[in-house]
């Protein structure tokens, strides 16, 4: 093993909290992001430009399908498939029950099947980008061998 490469581990370790703590930061920021689109009267400028060419169905699968890469993301290597889409639908439900207290918004059964299927897209698409990722990551004979470490 390379000094180099226990440096980077014994740093990384070192501030793991810190980094888990950035993951739970940006998570937090975009629950606030869809609870803000979710339970407000009128969507931002933007938004409603963007609902011009297209439904909300779209902006709640991929509102969700980011919320559940995002969570898998945050809990790192110990998340569950199954917790991921779960808590990423719990919040949907949350929200949209919310949106029964809000004057001017419904909700519906609809955006709940939509939430859902954007959760479980968004851990499908997570599973695949950690597997690229270890794909195409060099195996340790290859990387014993080379003076490059990553």
């Amino acid at each position: 093993m390379v000094v180099g490469d226990n440096r980077v581990v014994l740093l990384l370790e070192r501030r793991w909290p810190q980094v888990k703590a950035v993951r739970c930061v940006v998570v937090l920021v975009w629950m606030g992001c869809l609870a803000y689109l979710s339970l407000g009267r009128t969507y931002p400028d933007p938004i409603e430009g963007a609902l011009a060419f297209t439904e909300t169905t779209s902006l709640h699968f991929g509102g969700y399908a980011v919320l559940a890469a995002l969570l898998g993301w945050a809990w790192g290597r110990r998340a569950r498939r199954l917790l991921v889409v779960a808590g990423a639908f719990a919040y949907g439900v949350v929200l949209e029950t919310l949106q029964l207290l809000v004057p001017g918004r419904t909700a519906a059964w609809d955006d709940l099947g939509v939430n859902l299927a954007g959760a479980v897209t968004g851990t499908l698409i997570l599973i695949l980008a950690i597997r690229v990722a270890r794909w195409a990551r060099p195996s340790r004979e290859h990387r014993r061998g080379s003076d490059l470490h990553f």
